[in-house]
Parts: C-alpha cells; sequence; structure tokens
C-alpha cells in the first residue's frame, strides 16, 4: 500500500499523531536509535562503489521503500496492536515484518535458507524498531535507520581480493594458486611445491595438481598471447 493511502486511512481514524506518522516524538530519545544507525552504516565502511547518479538514486529510492514500510508497520499496523500492550504489540509487528519476507522465496526465486534467516533477522529488525517507536512516539527515526541500512548494503564496496587471490586464479578446496614456477602454487602467499608423489590424501594431492596445472596452463597461454613462446618446463607441467 502507498503511504498516501496509509497516511489517508490514518488520517481518517485521526491516528496520524497517535501513531507517531505526524509527529517527530521525543527529540531527546531519539539517540536510542543510535546504536541501530551505526551497525546500519558499518556495511559501507569498506567504502561505496557506483557512478553519483546511481548512488544518489539508490538513496533516495530505498529512503521511500523505508518510509512506506515504516507508515505501514510501525504506524498503522502497530497502532492496531497497541491495545494488546507495548510487549504483544511489538511481538506482533516484528512476526509480520518477518513473515512479510516470505514472498522473496514464493515469487523472486530466492533460496530458502536464505529467505528463512531474512525472515529471522527482519522479526528482530521489526521488533526493535517497534520497542523504538513506543519509546521515541515517532516512526521517523526507524525510517532513517531502516533508510541507511538498505541504502550501506546496496552501495557498499565489495572486496574482490582476499588473502592474495584474484578472481582470475584457478581454486581448489586448498585455497587459491598462483602459479611462481612450473609445477609450483603459492598458496594464499605460501610457496608449496605441489607433490608428485601420492600421499596420504590423494583426493587433494590430485586436486591441487591439476590446479596448479590449469594455473602453468594459464600463464602459457598469456605469454603466446603477448607474443613469447612459453618455456619447455612450463609446456610440460601444463602438459
Amino acid at each position: 500500500m502507498a503511504p498516501s493511502g496509509v497516511w489517508g486511512i490514518l488520517h481518517r481514524w485521526g491516528w496520524l499523531r497517535p501513531s507517531g506518522v505526524a509527529v517527530l516524538g521525543r527529540l531527546r530519545r531519539w539517540l536510542l536509535a543510535l546504536p541501530m544507525l551505526v551497525v546500519a552504516c558499518s556495511y559501507a565502511v569498506a567504502g561505496i562503489e557506483g557512478s553519483t547518479p546511481v548512488v544518489a538514486s539508490a538513496l533516495v529510492s530505498l529512503l521511500w521503500v523505508s518510509i512506506n514500510e515504516k507508515i505501514y508497520s510501525r504506524g498503522m499496523v502497530q497502532r492496531v496492536l497497541t491495545p494488546l500492550g507495548p510487549i504483544r504489540s511489538a511481538i506482533g509487528v516484528g512476526y509480520l515484518f518477518g513473515i512479510g519476507h516470505l514472498q522473496n522465496y514464493l515469487f523472486f526465486d530466492a533460496p530458502l535458507d536464505d529467505t528463512l534467516w531474512q525472515m529471522l533477522s527482519a522479526a528482530l529488525f521489526g521488533f526493535a524498531c517497534a520497542g523504538l517507536r513506543f519509546a521515541i512516539g515517532s516512526v521517523w527515526p526507524m525510517v532513517v535507520v531502516h533508510g541507511l541500512d538498505d541504502f550501506s548494503r546496496s552501495v557498499r564496496r565489495v572486496r574482490r581480493r582476499t588473502g592474495g587471490c584474484t578472481s582470475s586464479m584457478p581454486r581448489s578446496g586448498r585455497g587459491c594458486c598462483a602459479a611462481t614456477a612450473p609445477g609450483t602454487c603459492s598458496w594464499h602467499g605460501a610457496s608449496v611445491r605441489t607433490p608428485t608423489s601420492a600421499p596420504s590424501r590423494p583426493g587433494r594431492a590430485t586436486d591441487d595438481r591439476a590446479v596448479a596445472r590449469r594455473a602453468v596452463a594459464d600463464r602459457a597461454g598469456a605469454e603466446v598471447g603477448r607474443g613469447r613462446t612459453p618455456s619447455g618446463g612450463s609446456e610440460g607441467a601444463a602438459r
């Protein structure tokens, strides 16, 4: 339901102020939302990526989504459940907010395990926001927290190098292989000679040798592409 529609219902029922939608509440108590705000912004500590128009549009659109959700969930729904008491109504709001994320599995092909985890985290987040709405008397601090939380997650910079690995390096269960010499891999910075005889764990050794051969073959292919002739040792290792 659009915010204008919920706003109209709250206005008709005389709930704009009691629901915390048309008031800012107790301004000093906005500080109660500070821990959640810090957590929300922490996702972007490593930096954000994207052009200025993309980042700006993401911020505006996600704040609009947050306004929509908070006016509906923390405004109208929480006001309807208020006669149950603060604790029960906060639990009810959290439960409904969490169960609403089931649509990601039903309609958007999200994995079931990811959806279940999202439902749990959303329910806890909804419960915390409902408690803050009762304490502060306004939905707007939660609008800011939720909007910045979604924004930070969507534009945060994702590290593409981990432990010396890049996306082009062959990998095995042991890590990624950087071919430093024919038949030799650098596993996460430690140079390890790939075994030539079957050790006590043949599965891992076979995997490691295959990864090493692939790394050397990739290196030889790159040299050929630059007009070089790979060394005989590299050709032998690649084979």
